[in-house]
């Protein structure tokens, strides 16, 4: 019942501060937990674009930027849209590769297709993303 309860103070929050980008994360997140697939993809969606072009971002934003490209993939995801999905997941290991959840989402993906080898190399290249 949590995350469903969260979502409305966080639209409340976005809505009050369109430009605060934890908030939008935040109902990113109580939407996804919440079973609420749309909700995740617009919210996350606007975090990539207030943020723009990643060459001139600080690194807290490089990291509002990577969990909003995993959150957006993992909401279509949720919406069988599994290709569109992926890209996401990838962007989101390139921007901040040291970030687990791009990796795991990463996994999942091909666990979903049934690649159980694919995945554990995608865990294995998420643990030491220098190599």
């Amino acid at each position: 019942h949590q995350p469903t309860a969260a979502v409305p103070h966080f639209q409340a929050a976005v809505a009050a501060d369109p430009k605060a980008l934890p908030a939008a994360l935040g109902l990113a997140k109580a939407a996804l937990a919440a079973k609420q697939p749309e909700l995740p993809a617009e919210a996350a969606g606007s975090v990539l674009f207030a943020l723009g072009p990643t060459d001139h971002l600080t690194p807290d934003q490089l990291n509002m930027m990577g969990a909003a490209h995993t959150l957006v993939g993992q909401a279509l995801s949720h919406r069988n849209l599994e290709d569109q999905a992926f890209e996401h997941f990838r962007r989101a290991s390139a921007i901040v590769p040291a970030a687990p959840e791009p990796w795991r989402a990463m996994a999942a993906h091909y666990l979903r297709q049934a690649d159980e080898t694919q995945a554990l190399a995608t865990l294995e290249a998420g643990s030491n993303p220098a190599t």
